[in-house]
């Protein structure tokens, strides 16, 4: 397991940074918190975790708060990836779990479209 220290400045997820971390220790450019769509809206929008141009990939993380709590959290989730891949974009998702304990292989595999995500999810 990789520990790293979130800097006290970083506005998003623990999670979050150690995907950042990983995607700059491995050179890949990437926009943090990419709007589509519109951005955050009440509906319609979405805001993809990271945007890879070069690879046209968006990479979710998938915090256990924040997108398993109840069914219309997956629901949501599940539209979001439908509308962006729809758009000619692959979403990978990343678990949380899976992102704490090995940034940088779970960053590789996702930059290869090779996704690790549960089918029960």
């Amino acid at each position: 397991m990789v520990e790293l220290a979130v800097p006290a400045d970083w506005l998003g997820s623990k999670p979050e940074y150690y995907a950042w971390w990983a995607l700059r220790k491995l050179g890949i450019e990437f926009s943090y918190q990419y709007p589509r769509f519109g951005g955050r809206l009440l509906l319609g929008g979405a805001v993809i975790d990271f945007f890879l141009p070069h690879y046209n990939l968006a990479i979710n993380i998938q915090s256990d708060y924040w997108h398993y709590r109840d069914a219309e959290m997956r629901a949501s989730d599940a539209m979001q990836r439908v509308q962006v891949e729809s758009s000619g974009t692959r979403v990978i998702y990343i678990q949380e779990a899976d992102i704490l304990e090995n940034p940088i292989f779970y960053i590789q595999e996702a930059a290869k479209g090779q996704e690790h995500y549960p089918a029960w999810a």
